[in-house]
Formats: structure tokens, C-alpha cells, sequence
């Protein structure tokens, strides 16, 4: 994995760039001061950079997937140092946001933004709010605010998301797993001009050295419920490049034209050029239903974001409006029908 280092020459990165090393990864690290990195970790790329001079960025963040900012600017002076590493960390995540860099860890600090902090404390929560608010250097886009394209999180979990990253992990933990280190990235539908509905959401959940440990699948229906099925790989699991393979039996109730039974077999190959995704039902070992998802990957840009919503409008609403228009064909033709009220009494009774 290729992964940058900001504040080599620290304490902390000082330690940090040896056990990375250990773990056969390409590292970069950056520093002003290039040479005395360079002799200190011969075997590690070094690149000349200055946070606060955003045109030398660029070089050290190509081809980077990881990023570790450990920096600070209490060593140029006390006086004025917020500022500096405020306006440092919006340098550093406009430009890796433009790279292409897929997590950003900080060293920050532990404290409640309610209380009163130290004037240090204050500036690494304010320094992580500029690594972290993506948004606010979008126009289309918004987290939790109004927006052309917006992510909610509350649209998210069977009890609606505060922070949606968080309370997966909590439902990871509350499943058995420690998700200390892990990469948890969200395949969803954005809101579109305030709109959404998404069939099924997943967390693809990794593991430090990179494996597809665990996989989380979000269903909701068109009754309002949400349900979570927690998926671990299955024999088809080949490492952390292959497929990832795991079965699950229905659960949860969603379309008045399938019943509750039947297995579900899911399928996730995450590759450079595309992510696919795919979910298949069987019934008494006959194929049922068959969905499958194939997707690549664009910087979250303003531009990528309009291109997007010009050739696809209004994609959320047309989820819907297809839903409703399939179940009417179905319903037209006299396929046999499950009332929901019924089957959930059923549901509880049999259990």
C-alpha cells in the first residue's frame, strides 16, 4: 500500500515509519526539510513540501492511497499557530481530495468541544474538522445540511445515524468485531434535491492489512423499515484482492411480491477499475432474483458531481418511481401477493 507520512521527524511518526516499513508498505514522507529524513529513513521516499504552500503538494501525494498527518505548527512559533494549522490541514485535504488519497488519519486529541479547552486541544479539534469537512469546499455537495447532492446521516441504521461512521462501528462491535484500525467505506445513493431511497446500502469493512473482513448490508423497504444483515466472508474468500463470498437467509421483509423464504448468496469484488456488487435469491434451490451493481470510482469534485447528475437525473426519484412501476406490472399480471401487516404478524408468531 502506498501511504504518505506528514511529521516523520516526530515522536510519533518517528515510530510510526519503522512499523510501516515492517509491514512491506511504499512510503512517502514529506517534510520541509528533506534531507534530514532522507538520511534518517534511507530505504523511504522523502519529498520536499510545505503544508502552507499548496502548489508543492501535488508530488508527494501521487499515487498515495493513505495518508498519516501528524503535524503541527507550535515548533514555527506559539503565536498565531491555530491559524497556521488550520489553514495547513484545508491545504492538505484540497489537495488530497484532488490525488485521489482515500483516508486521511490524524493524531488529534481527546476532549469534549463542549468544554473549555486549552488553547492547543481547541486547535487539534479545529485542525481535524479541516481534514474531516469535505463539504465545505463543495458546492453540490453536503453532509447533513441542503445541497444539490447530500449525505445524510440519519438516513442511515435501523436507529437512524448521528455519525453514521461511529455507530457502524458500534454494530460491528456489538456483533463481535474489533474495528480498531479498520477502513469502513459506505456504497450508497446520495440525496438528490432533498430525496433518496436506497434498496440496499453496504459497508465494505477492512481489516489494517487491507482484507474484506466483514460486510454490511443495509435493506431498507418501501414501509419505512430498515434491517442490517452482518455478512463474514465464506469459502470463496481469496485474500485480500479476491471475491468476497457469504450467504444469508431472508430476514426481512421487502417487496409484497416475494415471500419470506429463501437464501440470499452475496458477491463483492473490489477491483482497480471497478467495484462490483451483487446479491442473488434462491427458493427451494430455484433462482428467484438476480441484482447486480458495477461501479468505478471519481473524485468527489464539483465538476464529477454535475456531469454526474446531467446524465443521470433525478436517479433517486426514478429508484422509486420504477419500484412502483414494476409492482404494478407484477400486480397487473397476478403474481401472488404477500400483505405486509400479515407476514410480520406471521414472523412474530413463529417465533
Amino acid at each position: 500500500m502506498n501511504i504518505l507520512v506528514v511529521g516523520a521527524s516526530g515522536y510519533i511518526g518517528g515510530r510510526l515509519v519503522p512499523l510501516l516499513q515492517a509491514g512491506g508498505h511504499d512510503l512517502v514522507l514529506m517534510s520541509r526539510d528533506a534531507r534530514t529524513l532522507a538520511a534518517r529513513f534511507p530505504a523511504a521516499r522523502v519529498v520536499a513540501a510545505d503544508l502552507l504552500e499548496p502548489s508543492t503538494l501535488p508530488p508527494a501525494l501521487e499515487g498515495i492511497e493513505i495518508a498519516y498527518y501528524l503535524a503541527h505548527s507550535m515548533g514555527a512559533g506559539e503565536r498565531g499557530f491555530a491559524e497556521r494549522d488550520r489553514q495547513a490541514a484545508r491545504n492538505f485535504a484540497q489537495a488530497a481530495r484532488r490525488a485521489g488519497v482515500s483516508r486521511i488519519v490524524y493524531l488529534g486529541g481527546l476532549g469534549d468541544d463542549a468544554s473549555d479547552l486549552s488553547h492547543h486541544l481547541a486547535s487539534r479539534h479545529e485542525t481535524g474538522a479541516e481534514l474531516d469537512d469535505v463539504d465545505r469546499h463543495l458546492r453540490l455537495f453536503g453532509r447533513n445540511r441542503r445541497a444539490v447532492a447530500a449525505f445524510r446521516d440519519a438516513d442511515h441504521l435501523p436507529v437512524p445515524a448521528t455519525d453514521v461512521a461511529a455507530d457502524v462501528r458500534a454494530h460491528l462491535r456489538a456483533e463481535g468485531e474489533d474495528p480498531a484500525g479498520w477502513q469502513i467505506v459506505l456504497v450508497t445513493n446520495l440525496r438528490v434535491l432533498g430525496y433518496v431511497f436506497n434498496p440496499a446500502s453496504f459497508f465494505l469493512c477492512r481489516d489494517g492489512s487491507g482484507t474484506l473482513r466483514v460486510v454490511v448490508i443495509e435493506v431498507h423497504n418501501t414501509f419505512g423499515g430498515r434491517h442490517l444483515y452482518t455478512l463474514r466472508p465464506g469459502d470463496g474468500q481469496e485474500g485480500p484482492a479476491g471475491p468476497f463470498t457469504a450467504g444469508m437467509d431472508k430476514d426481512f421483509f421487502v417487496s409484497p411480491f416475494i415471500s419470506m423464504d429463501g437464501r440470499y448468496s452475496v458477491h463483492v469484488r473490489d477491483e482497480p477499475a471497478a467495484l462490483k456488487l451483487a446479491i442473488n435469491l434462491r427458493q427451494d434451490g430455484e433462482p428467484l432474483l438476480s441484482t447486480s451493481l458495477v461501479l468505478r470510482r471519481l473524485r468527489l469534485t464539483d465538476r464529477n458531481l454535475l456531469r454526474l447528475l446531467l446524465e443521470h437525473p433525478l436517479v433517486t426519484q426514478k429508484t422509486m418511481g420504477l419500484i412502483l412501476y414494476h409492482a404494478l406490472r407484477l400486480w397487473l399480471r397476478g403474481a401472488p401477493f404477500f400483505r405486509h401487516g400479515e407476514v410480520m404478524r406471521a414472523k412474530e408468531a413463529a417465533r
